[in-house]
C-alpha cells in the first residue's frame, strides 16, 4: 500500500483534526515501530501530509509498510492474538 493510500485510509477513519502514523522499520533484523510527526487532517493539507509520508518511505533506512496498511495488518495477525491487540492501538492515532 502506497503512501497515498494509507493516509487516504486513516482520513477515512479520523474524527479528529490531528492524525499520527505508524510504520515498521527493519533495523539491523529488528522490527522497529515508528511515528510520523502530528498532521493536521483537513483538506488543505492533504498532499503536503501525502509528500511527507512519501518522503518517509522514501528516505527511511529499512522502512517496510505503514502499520494501517494491508501489508501493516497483516503483519501483525501473524504475530498473534495478543501482540495483535497491542498493535492494533497504535497504527493511527488522532488528537
Amino acid at each position: 500500500m502506497t503512501a497515498k493510500e494509507a493516509y487516504q485510509k486513516a482520513y477515512a477513519h479520523s474524527e479528529k483534526e490531528k492524525g499520527m502514523l505508524f510504520y515498521f522499520v527493519n533495523r539491523n533484523n529488528t522490527e522497529v515501530l515508528c511515528n510520523t510527526e502530528w498532521m493536521l487532517l483537513n483538506k488543505k493539507h492533504h498532499e503536503a501530509n501525502i509528500a511527507y509520508m512519501e518522503t518517509i518511505e522514501k528516505t527511511v533506512k529499512g522502512f517496510m509498510f505503514w502499520s494501517i496498511s494491508t501489508e501493516g495488518e497483516a503483519h501483525v495477525a501473524k504475530k498473534g492474538k495478543k501482540m495483535g491487540i497491542v498493535f492494533s492501538s497504535i497504527m493511527f492515532m488522532q488528537k
